[in-house]
């Protein structure tokens, strides 16, 4: 699932990310000052002057606990917004794990990568303060949600269409992992045919060999997004 996992995570440093453009800071401060209760990433509140901040931004959506995508139109025209929202669902892809809370706060045409994770609908005229507390509501259920099980493929799909949007370079690197990740398909489901006594060792040798292959693209992969 390209090598995002949220068992990759050995340490929370926040409860809750907040992952919004510029022109939602209005609606991303009062839900922080909602949140105060809980340890709250955002950027502007967060980050210290001399930071990396882009890479800030990266290694504080992997150590904390839920991301909180503030969705406009502002936020999809946005390069670092959606380069944000890919390291985001590469935790959480298809919002199993309740670790991505998309919160549309601006009608705007989803993109296809979030299709398949359910939203909260902030545009229907409720008040601000019945949103928020909605939402601080459904962040502290999320907070405690299982672990997300096996990625769909459409999922992988359209994060990997994702990737190359948000770095058209990185085409040939997406072209090459698919293909890794058909050869290990295939290398399992010949192993699939074995108990753990009878796999033949070649095939255990070749399976490990892939699975590290596909390990190293996908992490090839996520360092050309943060770049």
């Amino acid at each position: 699932m390209l090598g995002f996992r949220s068992e990759e995570v050995v340490t929370s440093t926040y409860d809750v990310f907040i992952s919004y453009s510029r022109h939602d800071v209005d609606f991303a401060v009062d839900l922080e000052r909602t949140l105060s209760s809980l340890s709250v990433y955002r950027d502007q509140s967060t980050v210290q002057v001399g930071d990396a901040w882009f890479s800030a931004l990266v290694s504080a959506i992997y150590s904390s606990r839920a991301v909180v995508v503030l969705l406009s139109a502002e936020y999809i025209s946005s390069p670092i917004c959606r380069a944000e929202l890919f390291h985001a669902l590469g935790r959480d892809p298809d919002g199993q794990a309740k670790i991505v809370l998309p919160v549309l706060i601006k009608p705007v045409q989803l993109p296809d990568v979030l299709r398949l994770v359910h939203y909260f609908d902030a545009t229907k005229g409720q008040p601000r303060e019945d949103v928020l507390s909605a939402l601080r509501s459904a962040i502290t259920a999320g907070l405690s949600a299982p672990r997300p099980a096996r990625v769909p493929p459409e999922v992988e799909e359209a994060r990997l269409a994702l990737a190359v949007e948000l770095n058209p370079d990185a085409k040939t690197l997406v072209r090459v992992l698919r293909m890794a990740r058909r050869a290990l398909a295939n290398l399992e489901v010949r192993a699939a045919a074995h108990t753990t006594a009878t796999l033949p060792p070649t095939l255990e040798i070749e399976l490990e060999d892939k699975r590290e292959e596909v390990r190293a693209f996908e992490e090839r992969l996520r360092r050309a997004i943060a770049g």
